[in-house]
């Protein structure tokens, strides 16, 4: 099982003590590698996950939910404009009633991937919530990357969607399905996030995914979708020899020649 990364977002010390103390007993028990970080407030947690990339996300947040200010509907769906794609525990502060209003949990659910546990609920009821959402997280297989632009558009992609990509100056370019993406960053950066995923440097311009490589020549390589890019010299043998073991751990065979 994966290593579970989680946040708690709550204003209330004693509060973040308790879940903080059931989620760590709860991974004891089910020998679940769980780390946890704790934040007082909203604002420290959404410098946190703005500054993170994809791969360092939070699994799980547990986020404090009040009826009378709507602070925790407000916070998740911030966190989802920013392109955060993990589960989300509501952690509700209903201390009158043992029931979330109807238009409440609809709101809820509008934020994605989300849950609600009341706080005057019982142990068992936590754990029942705990255990359905870890599992959600094991049995997803996609893996996504998140790409933002200085003006705070962010654009979350499916890795094995992406084709290429593409630099010209600071300004690089991610083509996946019929789109691209533009945003400032570097090759050497992006290929430090992906070089374990299938993609490697064919030019100084250029990163490609193996995944979506058609043909690979010697001045050139055609992707999936029928574009044709250039290999740089001083890349090809190593590139060649990448793509190479690519073909033979997919069981293709291979002529060097």
């Amino acid at each position: 099982m994966k290593k579970i990364k989680m946040a708690i977002c709550d204003c209330d010390f004693n509060d973040r003590m308790l879940y903080s103390a059931r989620c760590k007993l709860w991974s004891e028990v089910n020998n679940v590698h769980m780390e946890i970080q704790l934040y007082d407030n909203s604002a420290e947690l959404l410098t946190i996950i703005g500054s993170l990339s994809n791969e360092k996300q939070f699994d799980i947040l547990l986020l404090e939910y009040d009826e009378n200010d709507n602070d925790g509907i407000k916070l998740a769906h911030k966190l989802r404009s920013m392109g955060y794609i993990g589960q989300i525990i509501f952690l509700a502060n209903n201390k009158l009633n043992n029931f979330i209003h109807n238009s409440k949990v609809e709101e809820i659910f509008e934020a994605q991937g989300t849950e609600y546990f009341l706080k005057i609920n019982s142990l068992r009821r936590f754990e029942s919530v705990l255990n359905k959402v870890v599992n959600l997280i094991c049995q997803q297989t996609t893996e996504y990357i998140q790409f933002g632009r200085l003006g705070g558009e962010y654009r979350q992609i499916a890795i094995h969607d992406i084709r290429y990509f593409d630099i010209y100056k600071n300004l690089v370019a991610v083509h996946f399905k019929n789109e691209k993406f533009e945003f400032l960053s570097t090759l050497s950066r992006i290929s430090n996030q992906l070089c374990e995923r299938n993609f490697i440097r064919i030019h100084r311009s250029y990163m490609v995914s193996l995944v979506h490589i058609r043909r690979f020549m010697y001045e050139e390589v055609e992707m999936s979708c029928g574009t044709k890019l250039p290999v740089g010299r001083s890349y090809y043998t190593d590139s060649k020899r990448d793509y190479n073991k690519y073909l033979v751990s997919k069981g293709i065979d291979i002529n060097e020649g």
